[in-house]
């Protein structure tokens, strides 16, 4: 077996830890950009603050950026949130104010907040 063969191969013939690793991350990267999107689109915001809010938001849940990632990209497809990940959404959505006015630092109001490409509702 040559070197790169066993770099993707374990010793029992299975995938390698690593391999599987690799996809995993390449996976958590591109739903990590998607919420970064939704968050920046949402809350006019720039890439750079909508990630720290995604880390903001992950220090006040005490859950993982990955974790909310994926939730906030689920739920901005309109999917429905599994039992197991409803504490985690309620927490997202408490703490989300929380989160934008850390990054922002600022008191806005969150209901004077744009939302572009839903409309400006009538408050």
């Amino acid at each position: 077996m040559n070197q790169a063969a066993s770099v993707l191969v374990g010793q029992d013939g299975g995938p390698d830890r690593r391999l599987q690793n690799l996809e995993k991350a390449l996976t958590s990267r591109t739903v990590n950009a998607l919420a970064v999107g939704i968050l920046a689109g949402r809350f006019t915001l720039t890439t750079r603050d909508a990630w720290l809010v995604l880390r903001e938001l992950s220090n006040l849940t005490n859950r993982r950026a990955a974790d909310l990632a994926r939730l906030l990209v689920a739920l901005n497809d309109g999917a429905t949130v599994a039992v197991e990940d409803a504490p985690a959404c309620a927490a997202l959505t408490s703490r989300l104010a929380d989160a934008l006015r850390r990054v922002r630092g600022d008191d806005s109001d969150p209901s004077r907040w744009s939302r572009p490409g839903r409309g400006s509702a009538e408050r």
